[in-house]
Parts: structure tokens; sequence; C-alpha cells
């Protein structure tokens, strides 16, 4: 998880979730498995940011020195940014995921 990949991935869950589910899970239904995405999405984001134990051995084999640096450069080597960007990218996340979920429930 990255703020360069991460656009990319919740767009294409909310459009496989909205492509793949049946009617009856795109109410409620689809709230809610919005809520566990964007959950598990900053959750992991914010640990990652954080530099949080548990995220180390993730991002220390594929070569980077923090999560922070790799939540900032993923896929490409990352340099440290202010806090703000990474408010500004958490803040788009529910967009995205929206996005995708709409353009996957247009009828063809």
């Amino acid at each position: 998880m990255s703020f360069l990949t991460d656009p990319a991935l919740l767009y294409a869950n909310g459009r496989a979730y909205a492509e793949l589910a049946p009617e009856r899970a795109q109410g409620r239904g689809a709230k809610v498995a919005a809520a566990a995405t964007l959950a598990t999405f900053l959750g992991t984001g914010v640990a990652l940011l954080a530099d949080h134990p548990w995220t180390r051995p993730f991002t220390r084999a594929l070569g980077y020195r923090s999560g922070r640096q790799f939540m900032f450069g993923f896929p490409f080597p990352g340099r440290d940014l202010p806090d703000a960007l990474a408010v500004a990218g958490f803040a788009t996340y529910p967009v995205w995921l929206w996005l995708g979920w709409d353009r996957g429930r247009r009828p063809r």
C-alpha cells in the first residue's frame, strides 16, 4: 500500500464489488464492504506511515528504510514528504473507492 498504488487498488476494488456482488448486496452491503475496505487501507497506511513494528519486515524486505518512505515512494524509491501530503492522500481514498463502485454499477 502506498499513495502511488492505493488509488488504483481502491478503484479496482470498488468496481469489482459493483460488478460481482449480487444486486441485493448493493445497498447496505455495499456500505459495509466499503467501510471494511477503507478501514483496511487506512489502518495499514497509517501503520506504515508511523513505521509500526509489524510493518517493518515487509518494508525492509522491499528495500525501504521505513514504512513512511514506502508509503510515499512505492513502487519507486521515495523521499520523506510532509504529513500534510499524507493527510491529503488519505482524504482521497473514499473518492477512489466510490469512483470504482459507481463505474462498475452503471449499465453496460
